[in-house]
């Protein structure tokens, strides 16, 4: 009932259900996954700024608007301010490259708070005179967002990985890792044999860039490599974090192991040789 499709997903019914109860209005920007979704929550009261029809927009909708407005802070604003967007309704699961960079720039934008998010979509709302007292009380940012996790996590289905999975991940892609570790943890303890709970903390531990964690980042990954989750990317992470904890011949045998399962990866190659200077030649 997470995913779309032909079950309704509860997760989105969740986040109409918070704008319809704080009575927020449009021109609502919202992304291409969870257009359809919207049209048939809100129609005809509002109207979507995409739906899931890519046939039904020119191309020039995609290249000049669409993506610049999520690739681009400032053509964001430019569009925003033209078309007198009011509050953001984003399927914050978009993987595309726009996407990432629209959240990871949205979300340190003080003009447009987060005020809705659960392991689907996210709610921003303008930060205007109007909507003042519906940020007061909503307003959700890296300080208080651990007072929300417990509450969230209650509603998680506890077989249901990619719940948790989804929201570990926003929240990472927002670089609250504190808070996203704190999900994935959760997750492990809940699913200990299930690799995406380790994979997600290893890298959220990584990226705190604090020796303190690094140990943590290791142990994850190496567990989720032991769960089956072999792949280029976490042999090399696991590699550099070797790397940088002085375990030199682990970290090369990571390298290895990534250059086979990727041999044109240039990085994994260029890490590679700059480790073997260090230990044949320190």
């Amino acid at each position: 009932p997470k995913l779309f499709g032909l079950e309704i997903s509860m997760s989105a019914q969740d986040g109409i259900e918070f704008v319809e109860k704080n009575q927020i209005k449009g021109p609502v920007f919202n992304n291409f996954d969870i257009g359809s979704y919207l049209v048939w929550q809100l129609y005809s009261e509002e109207k979507v700024f995409i739906d899931g029809r890519p046939e039904a927009y020119p191309v020039g909708f995609f290249k000049d608007i669409y993506k610049p407005m999520q690739a681009d802070a400032d053509i964001w604003k430019q569009k925003a301010d033209e078309y007198n967007i009011n509050y953001v309704f984003f399927a914050h699961t978009d993987m595309t490259e726009w996407a990432d960079s629209f959240l990871t720039n949205i979300i340190k934008n003080e003009n447009w708070p987060l005020v809705f998010l659960n392991d689907t979509v996210a709610v921003f709302l303008k930060n205007t005179d109007s909507n003042k007292h519906i940020i007061d009380k909503n307003k959700i940012t890296s300080q208080n967002i651990k007072d929300k996790i417990p509450q969230i996590l209650d509603k998680f289905n506890l077989k249901d990985s990619n719940a948790f999975i989804n929201y570990g991940n926003a929240l990472y892609r927002f670089r609250w890792l504190d808070s996203s570790t704190e999900v994935f943890e959760a997750l492990i303890k809940t699913q200990p044999d299930n690799p995406y709970g380790y994979q997600g903390a290893g890298y959220a531990y990584v990226s705190m860039n604090n020796p303190n964690t690094q140990e943590k980042a290791a142990q994850n990954l190496e567990r989720a490599i032991d769960l089956g989750f072999k792949t280029a990317n976490n042999y090399f992470t696991l590699g550099i974090i070797n790397a940088n904890l002085g375990n030199f011949f682990a970290a090369e045998e990571n390298l290895k192991r990534a250059l086979e399962i990727n041999p044109d990866n240039p990085n994994v190659r260029q890490a590679l040789e700059t480790l073997r200077k260090k230990i044949y030649f320190q």
